[in-house]
């Protein structure tokens, strides 16, 4: 539940904070939750146009990572993102 609460108070002014929270979920042990915060990343993205460049840029670090399941979960969630960029 906090992770879908993070990326509704997701906002310009407080992005930072907010990345820096799901990122270190990414890395959690918890597949589970993992995918959820990559989701996250996801909805921020297509919410807000102005952050879209900065969540963008993590989730392309995230893909550094060689994690299938975090790879997976990229790749969904950019199926949303270019729906609304195309």
């Amino acid at each position: 539940m906090k992770l879908e609460i993070l990326g509704l108070i997701a906002s310009e002014s407080n992005i930072q904070e907010i990345i820096s929270e799901l990122s270190e979920y990414v890395t959690d042990v918890n597949a589970d939750i993992a995918k959820r915060s990559i989701r996250c990343f996801g909805t921020i993205i297509v919410r807000i146009d102005a952050i879209a460049p900065t969540v963008s840029n993590q989730l392309k670090n995230f893909l550094a990572m060689g994690i299938n399941y975090v790879t997976t979960e990229i790749v969904i969630a950019l199926k949303d993102i270019l729906r609304k960029y195309p």
